[in-house]
């Protein structure tokens, strides 16, 4: 019989819950959302923090060109299953410890184009599994050791367009994976051996725009996998040792 409620009842039930998951998914006002692809999109929004009501089961993130200033610890411990943040283009001068050590899964973190000029020891805490890592065009001045030690996963590090002046001894420890590194576009004027010697597995160093005027043999010898050295526009260059001219492109 058409009129039966055990006819429409599994299709009530089944439109109500399809409501309800809506409902509780939702979507923070001035984003867009995409559940299948379960990414939310907030750039260009004029954002001053991160918005509420982002579904926890977020994976990718975009709040890209606003006006973020920080990143507290906490600030996206809501969100633990976030594979992809993307903060390219704020304001950002402050990362707490530990800002990002509730996203274990976490995978690419973009901080491009922010107002950094110093990354804490524990800023990247717990982020296992990133493999990459974009800092480029900041105002960082120095790298501290032990900038980059919980990143053994990581694969391809930018830190060009900054205003860096010191890489420590110690800065790029715990970086057991890392293939490309690009530094470009610093105030660097020499390049320590010792902070490269840590990148066992590096495959293409792209060092362009430096005021750097001499290139040792101590630079690389314990680079055993370098595949590819790119040096270009080093207006103060003299000298550059055998080993080097061998691995350049």
């Amino acid at each position: 019989m058409a009129g039966s409620p055990g006819l429409w009842w599994p299709a009530l039930l089944q439109l109500l819950m399809t409501a309800a998951t809506s409902l509780c998914q939702g979507c923070p006002q001035r984003c867009e959302c995409a559940p299948q692809l379960r990414s939310v999109a907030c750039q260009r929004k004029r954002l001053t923090a991160i918005p509420e009501g982002i579904p926890m089961e977020t994976r990718a993130l975009d709040l890209s060109h606003n006006r973020l200033r920080w990143v507290e610890h906490g600030d996206l411990a809501p969100y633990p299953r976030l594979e992809e943040v993307d903060l390219s283009e704020n304001v950002i001068s402050v990362l707490e410890p530990n800002a990002f050590a509730s996203l274990l899964g976490l995978r690419v973190l973009r901080l491009r184009g922010n107002q950094l000029k110093l990354v804490p020891m524990g800023a990247f805490a717990r982020l296992g599994n990133l493999t990459t890592l974009d800092l480029s065009e900041n105002r960082i001045v120095i790298l501290l050791d032990f900038t980059f030690q919980d990143l053994q996963s990581l694969r391809h590090l930018e830190v060009g367009d900054n205003d860096l002046v010191y890489i420590s001894n110690k800065a790029f420890v715990g970086l057991l994976g890392l293939e490309e590194l690009t530094i470009e576009r610093c105030n660097l004027t020499s390049i320590s051996g010792q902070s490269l010697s840590y990148l066992r597995n590096l495959v293409t160093l792209r060092l362009r725009h430096l005021n750097v005027a001499a290139l040792e043999d101590q630079n690389f010898r314990k680079l055993g996998s370098l595949r590819g050295l790119e040096i270009d526009n080093w207006p103060y260059l003299e000298y550059i040792s055998r080993s080097a001219s061998r691995a350049s492109t």
